[in-house]
């Protein structure tokens, strides 16, 4: 195993990652294994990797998985660029943190987005259009949205009444994410968190 190049290290501990029942069991047996896997568990590209849904799902059923090792497992994979994890952190930040902020911090969002992530391209669009930062700030919203949007509606939709399923299958998932302990936690929602009630951005004769 010392022998092994770094690159090739990393590449085999993802792929235990992701096909592992327990991501985070293998990889403690596998950081136990030598100092140069111990390394390539550390790594950047191992973390953005390891399946966060499927660890959180596994969590809940072992009482050693507690809710401060889940949300620490959440902000370590969120400062590797870890899509879920930035999403999640993201939400948090908007709703819980930044709460009555005009502009509040965008980044993590922001960072879930470039890699792909739908609904958070989808709830960065919303949030950037409501705060009402000018033109520029309008414009990219308008394009984030399209790209959630992808080419559903078609030429035939521009002077249709039209309703984007997949805009409104990702502002489902927004709202379901709200009432994740991990992203809201309980005790904000006792405090009377604000439902979610984010204004679409306007596309001319389109509405999702």
């Amino acid at each position: 195993m010392e022998k092994l190049p770094p690159e090739l290290a990393a590449k085999v501990t993802s792929r235990v990652a992701k096909a592992a029942a327990d991501p985070m069991e293998d990889l403690g047996n596998l950081r136990a294994l030598c100092s140069q896997m111990r390394r390539a568990c550390g790594d950047a590209y191992v973390g953005r990797s390891i399946p966060l849904e499927r660890v959180l799902r596994h969590c809940h059923k072992e009482p050693y998985y507690t809710h401060e090792y889940r949300a620490n497992l959440i902000t370590r994979l969120a400062s590797v660029g870890h899509p879920e994890a930035c999403f999640k952190a993201g939400m948090s930040a908007i709703f819980v943190e930044d709460r009555g902020i005009i502009t509040p911090r965008l980044h993590m969002l922001e960072r879930a987005a470039e890699s792909g992530h739908e609904v958070a391209t989808y709830v960065l669009s919303l949030v950037m259009y409501s705060s009402n930062s000018g033109a520029a700030n309008d414009a990219k919203a308008q394009r984030l949205l399209q790209k959630v949007e992808g080419d559903e509606a078609g030429p035939a939709a521009k002077n249709a009444t039209w309703k984007n399923t997949k805009a409104a299958w990702r502002r489902h998932q927004a709202v379901m994410a709200l009432q994740d302990d991990l992203v809201v936690p309980h005790a904000a929602r006792l405090a009377g968190l604000p439902p979610v009630t984010c204004h679409p951005v306007p596309r001319q004769d389109r509405h999702c």
